[in-house]
């Protein structure tokens, strides 16, 4: 972080459920190379992946943590953003999420020099996030990447300005395997004909029944081998799948480099399968989430399958799953194949270039608000925020049901009596996968004193270290 001859770029990306805010921002640093410095903030597990590709950065514990009480954790996240900005001092962010956290625009909001982005896909179903798009004022620019579908996308993000790029994708950066070498690496036959299975893998919103079934009618075909894919973040033993004689569980990240071992593919209707499965040219049938919150995965694959590019089947209806199983595994596989054969790569990638190029030349200002108030979630929520003390959110909670488990009080309580033995403060990324049993403050890697000494005062102020 010396070389102030080239700019400075910091990639900040939500949780999410899955690797996809993640992974569009893996593909973007890729793009960008040396042409800039990149740092990642980030608040998926997933870090490591990201650390695997050379990237540096830090992870921060998202809101699903049990670590940071809830009344407290925006103000967490705008400290912990704020020492992270005066750290790396980056000339632009980009912010890629559904809902920007309100402790990362507060953070922004006092750093008026900085380019402040969101990178915001569209497709989004409308009544759902709504509200998040009035936070769009919190920055200079909006980034939608291009979606295959998007002649469908009817929801709130379709008519709003932004500036619209190509499919961002890591199959733009990150060169595919042959065929045979790829097979290899993941323990397939090269000669068999291979289904890739990508249809979830415990995540939240996985339909179970239709994943059960789209395998079963699969593993009739004894020709096929299939190749099933569980997620980097589902713990080793927790998927309901096991290995069983033909099916081979495929733990790989980043797949798209391994596509070129498989003939057929089944698998979700999110934006990253889509524009990974699609522009390989891989016959695919595409199992929309219906419990998807924001994506419309539906209109997605709905639109792809009238126009010939994919099969569709709905993951409450299990028979059509079963029934489109077959019909990939028959003759369907041709057709498919031969429509995807004719489509232009600068329809289907390109968008991690553009965005890599947006942030490394001039990137856009625009009128976003600064300044030392807070930026307020809008609405009837933000308002019963703003007008109810913590402590009166927390009972309102309880009466719902829907109090969250985490410790209540102003500071987290690490008792070894509650089998927590320590807070973890490491600069390695493989220690961020253990923030699932313990907290763990997790630190840029040669970081200055001052950033040390500003962490080590956070830590204090939001943790109770006792015994």
């Amino acid at each position: 972080m010396s070389d102030r001859n080239i700019p400075r770029v910091a990639l900040v990306t939500s949780n999410g459920w899955g690797l996809g805010h993640l992974s569009r921002e893996i593909a973007i640093a890729l793009a960008i190379g040396d042409r800039a410095e990149v740092t990642m903030f980030t608040f998926s597990r997933g870090f490591p992946l990201a650390a695997h590709f050379g990237l540096e950065g830090e992870f921060c514990p998202s809101h699903t943590s049990l670590w940071i009480p809830a009344e407290r954790w925006d103000r967490y996240v705008e400290r912990r953003f704020e020492i992270f900005i005066s750290e790396v001092t980056p000339d632009v962010v980009l912010f890629d999420g559904v809902a920007p956290y309100l402790g990362v625009i507060n953070a922004l909001r006092r750093h008026p020099s900085i380019s402040a982005g969101w990178l915001r896909r569209g497709m989004w179903l409308s009544g759902t996030n709504d509200s998040q798009l009035a936070k769009s004022g919190a920055f200079d620019f909006v980034i939608e990447p291009g979606d295959i579908a998007a002649a469908a996308d009817q929801g709130p993000t379709a008519a709003l300005e932004s500036i619209r790029v190509p499919p961002v994708s890591l199959l733009e950066v990150v060169p595919t395997l042959r065929r045979v070498d790829a097979a290899a690496a993941l323990g397939l036959d090269p000669e068999r004909p291979t289904l890739l299975f990508a249809l979830g893998s415990g995540q939240p919103g996985d339909a179970a029944d239709a994943r059960a079934a789209a395998l079963l009618q699969a593993s009739r075909h004894r020709d096929w081998q299939v190749g099933v894919v569980t997620s980097p973040l589902v713990e080793p033993g927790t998927d309901e799948i096991g290995a069983t004689e033909g099916i081979h569980i495929v733990g790989v990240y980043p797949l798209v480099r391994y596509l070129s071992a498989f003939d057929a593919a089944i698998g979700a209707a999110g934006y990253n399968s889509v524009h990974e499965l699609i522009p390989s040219r891989i016959p695919t049938l595409l199992v929309p989430k219906s419990a998807s919150r924001t994506d419309d995965q539906i209109v997605r694959a709905s639109l792809l399958a009238e126009h010939g590019l994919a099969l569709m089947a709905r993951d409450d209806r299990v028979d059509e799953v079963a029934r489109q199983v077959e019909r990939l595994l028959g003759d369907a596989r041709a057709d498919l194949t031969q429509r995807l054969d004719v489509m232009r790569d600068d329809e289907l990638m390109g968008g991690a270039t553009e965005v890599a190029n947006i942030l490394t030349s001039s990137p856009p200002r625009g009128f976003r608000e600064t300044g030392a108030d807070d930026w307020r979630q809008p609405g009837f929520k933000g308002f019963l925020k703003r007008a109810i003390p913590p402590r009166g959110v927390e009972v309102v909670q309880r009466i719902l049901g829907r109090a969250p488990p985490r410790p209540p009080g102003g500071t987290v309580s690490l008792d070894p009596k509650d089998g927590i033995t320590h807070l973890l403060v490491s600069e390695d990324p493989a220690d961020v996968a253990r923030s699932v049993h313990q907290p763990v403050e997790h630190m840029l890697a040669g970081a200055s004193s001052s950033y040390r000494r500003a962490r080590r005062n956070l830590i204090s102020e939001f943790y109770d270290l006792v015994g």
